[in-house]
């Protein structure tokens, strides 16, 4: 229902983390219930050709099976419940093949994700599925006493397969760029392609890693920035680069990020407000770990370069001093953490951001209610 009521906006361009999610959505809610069907159906057809007859076709949206009125040969059975994955690989192939050139992003990104899916389902979570049950498709299809030939070259296949599908994932071939305005497209559109014609300009190609991350083909990300590392491994803005894509959905920063970072530092960057970032992500790093004389000294770092920084946006120092908050907090000083996040409430507030305003108020009244308690 939401896409029907959305879907005007839903075609339109710039393609947006609101398509996406959307996208996202229906490549399971939309995609998976057609898969299922003919994944039964393709049960079902085979056992009417061999002559049998199907006695019960159940269909549950996400889920289903079918029962013939008799057992087949060992092949014809092998087929049989071979031809249900067929199914959803070839439905999840002719879609992509139909949208891929559509005019909208926002449909093309679906048939991507939702050939991705019926890959996933297909190859990797059923036959899972099927391991730690006692019924299910592959339960046949890798009957090696039954079908020993049949099963065997079903096993090449399939681990053919299955590496294709794992190299495509990690590639970010699954992967669509979102944007939050038609600006943000049209300079994503030229850095692109500067960054295809220039392989040699290691800072812009840079600048095109970090756009693929924000716009959240992490994978793409990625595989550019190995490739550059290889050609630059003593360049510090990449291994920071590889920091953000390390920490890139995580709750919390991970060591190798923070290692990154470190070695961000020591090679030594040529902006100083990345090396502000690095600070920031150290200081976050050791506040995960309630390392709090660390958490502050990277802090401070940062604060005093991004005081000499205009570019650094004002919203950049209100998160520095909302770790700062927190930190003294848990320090116990609870005046100094409160002055600390009131100047990040005002900055949010001048900046209109209600997300991040909501997420300081909460933290100033966590604060008023330790420093009442321990008063």
């Amino acid at each position: 229902m939401t896409l029907i009521r959305e879907w005007q906006a839903f075609t339109t361009s710039p393609f947006s983390p609101r398509q996406k999610s959307l996208a996202e959505q229906a490549s399971f809610y939309i995609a998976v219930p057609i898969g299922v069907l003919l994944h039964e159906l393709l049960h079902a057809i085979p056992i009417q050709l061999m002559g049998g007859r199907v006695v019960e076709f159940a269909y549950r949206v996400f889920w289903g099976y079918v029962v013939p009125d008799r057992t087949f040969a060992p092949g014809q059975e092998w087929f049989i419940s071979l031809a249900g994955t067929l199914g959803n690989l070839i439905f999840g192939l002719v879609l992509w093949l139909i949208l891929r050139k559509a005019k909208a992003a926002s449909l093309r990104y679906f048939a991507l994700r939702a050939f991705r899916f019926q890959v996933f389902f297909s190859l990797v979570y059923y036959p899972l599925f099927t391991l730690v049950l006692p019924i299910g498709d592959w339960r046949t299809i890798y009957d090696f006493q039954a079908t020993p030939w049949l099963s065997g070259i079903t096993a090449v296949f399939h681990i053919i397969m299955l590496a294709g599908y794992y190299w495509a994932d990690r590639t970010g071939r699954f992967e669509m760029v979102a944007f939050t305005n038609l600006t943000d497209e049209a300079a994503f559109t030229q850095l692109r392609q500067q960054a295809k014609a220039n392989p040699q300009d290691a800072l812009l190609q840079i600048r095109y890693i970090d756009a693929l991350r924000r716009g959240g083909a992490v994978n793409q990300a990625n595989r550019q920035l190995k490739q550059l590392i290889q050609q630059r491994p003593n360049l510090a803005e990449a291994h920071l680069q590889k920091a953000l894509l390390q920490s890139s959905g995580k709750r919390q920063i991970p060591p190798s990020a923070a290692q990154s970072v470190e070695e961000a530092l020591r090679l030594g960057l040529t902006d100083a407000a990345n090396t502000a970032v690095c600070h920031q992500i150290l200081a976050q790093y050791h506040l995960d770990r309630n390392n709090l004389t660390q958490t502050l000294h990277h802090i401070e770092e940062a604060l005093a370069i991004a005081a000499q920084q205009p570019q650094l946006s004002g919203i950049f120092k209100a998160q520095l001093l909302y770790l700062q908050a927190q930190t003294q907090r848990r320090l116990k000083q609870y005046a100094a953490a409160e002055t600390a996040i009131q100047e990040a409430i005002n900055t949010a507030q001048a900046s209109g951001n209600n997300k991040l305003l909501q997420l300081f108020q909460n933290e100033l009244a966590t604060i008023q209610h330790h420093a009442s308690k321990a008063a």
